[in-house]
């Protein structure tokens, strides 16, 4: 992926040793296991020195037909609920990546050209002209489990400290996956079943136009609020609920009490 490996003992920028972030990374995973937490020490901690944009780590679901987004870091909310779910028949980066089992590594700019059904994502994308991306599989118990995208906002230099970076991160994604995997992902298992889930009023206003059928425009017209507003709030819902579809929001909501 770049230079040569060197001779000496492998170290990251400052001067500690490579196990120093990794330990620190995994300490995170064990201490605050939260989707946020992880994007988090992915992006600012164990890949700081490249300063990426996103981060996201997608898990396959209990059905085996969809990946579901259990990782996010820097996501505009109206991304992440259009591409919380990706079905695996659906042709884009991600799911060639799962499939393959190997690396990936495409320009934003030159990803819709390739994946129509990106453009949507990278038209939102901050670094939409400059940035890059790449993916890599995550393993848990021998087999492909999820896959893990990083975005920067410019192509990166490829070295071998970058890569075992990255490997060491999904690595450790995977045993993180175990525990989530074997719990349920939130879309088999709503977040909200957990205890001290709160919603503002304007949260509980849009649920409940959306159980009363009515579209984002409607509710905005409603609450007098813009339309993007709605949907930061909806968005916020889905990810709260653990789902990616009004009609799953409404089926949820009604079995958690709210």
């Amino acid at each position: 992926m770049g230079d040569e490996e060197p001779n000496g003992p492998m170290t990251v920028d400052g001067g500690g040793k490579t196990d120093g972030p990794v330990l620190a990374f995994l300490h995170v995973l064990a201490d605050a296991p939260g989707a946020d937490s992880v994007g988090t020490a992915l992006a600012r901690g164990l890949l700081g020195a490249w300063s990426p944009d996103q981060v996201a780590a997608y898990l396959i679901d209990p059905t085996g037909s969809a990946l579901i987004a259990a990782v996010h870091f820097g996501v505009d909310p109206d991304q992440l609920a259009d591409y919380s779910r990706i079905p695996l028949d659906l042709a884009v980066p991600v799911t060639e990546v799962f499939r393959t089992g190997e690396d990936g590594s495409w320009l934003l700019a030159e990803a819709p050209k390739n994946y129509p059904s990106v453009a949507g994502w990278v038209g939102g994308h901050p670094a939409a002209e400059t940035g890059e991306v790449l993916g890599l599989p995550i393993r848990s118990g021998g087999r492909i489990v999820g896959v893990l995208v990083v975005s920067f906002p410019q192509p990166v230099e490829r070295s071998w400290r970058l890569r075992v970076l990255l490997d060491a991160g999904a690595t450790a994604l995977g045993v993180w996956a175990a525990g989530v995997l074997a719990q349920g992902l939130p879309s088999s298992k709503p977040l909200a079943t957990r205890r001290g889930v709160q919603l503002t009023a304007r949260q509980r206003q849009v649920l409940d136009g959306v159980r009363a059928g009515r579209t984002n425009p409607q509710i905005a017209t409603e609450l007098t609020v813009s339309v993007g507003t709605v949907k930061a709030d909806l968005a916020h819902l889905f990810r709260i609920f653990g789902v990616s579809q009004r009609h799953e929001l409404v089926e949820v909501t009604a079995r958690a009490g709210f």
